[in-house]
């Protein structure tokens, strides 16, 4: 990789110094006067080279410009205003996702008041549940231990489905009771 990073910073000085010989062939051309023209051919001539030396810094390399970077410049713009745009689009991007999440956590909080409400015993164990976990991953990155499989007491998936003989029902009414059962998560096979 860091191969590359040289080559890639060769890349960019060999680009500089293109941009200094147009430069100069520039202001030959705007002060051009027949006596001149020997000058003329030399800047030509020096920036033919320049840019032989950018293909061939730029050989081996992959690097990726988003075309509308490239439209910027074709355009005589800033491509630095692709930059700023992009930042601006990803802080709005942020904002909703941030409002999303807020939304999300009110909601689970709706549910959790909810679910207190409803099903008291069953929410003492879900909070006891997610304390322990808490705990303990507070623990394992306090010590940094070491990483290990989890075991079944570990690693477990909370089912609930109401009794067979209880109907959920819609509208006002609740749920009577509800059944929880604890079963060890199964590991993904690979």
């Amino acid at each position: 990789m860091g191969t590359e990073v040289k080559r890639t910073e060769r890349l960019a000085v060999a680009l500089e110094n293109a941009l200094l010989e147009i430069h100069q062939l520039e202001r030959t051309v705007m002060a051009y006067k027949e006596s001149n023209q020997v000058l003329l051919f030399d800047r030509i001539d020096s920036f033919v080279k320049e840019l032989k030396h950018v293909k061939k810094s730029a050989e081996g390399l992959d690097i990726e410009i988003p075309g509308e970077v490239v439209s910027l410049v074709d355009e005589g713009r800033n491509p630095d205003l692709y930059t700023r745009e992009f930042l601006e689009r990803c802080l709005d991007r942020n904002q909703a996702t941030k409002g999303r999440v807020d939304a999300f956590k009110e909601l689970r909080g709706h549910l959790l008041d909810n679910l207190d409400d409803a099903f008291p015993e069953e929410a003492q164990v879900y909070r006891d549940m997610k304390s322990a976990a808490a705990d303990k991953l507070e623990k394992n990155s306090s010590h940094e231990q070491e990483e290990r499989p989890l075991n079944g007491t570990e690693n477990v998936a909370v089912k609930m489905e109401p009794p067979n003989d209880v109907e959920l029902l819609q509208g006002s009414e609740s749920v009577r009771s509800i059944s929880v059962q604890v079963q060890p998560k199964s590991e993904p096979q690979i």
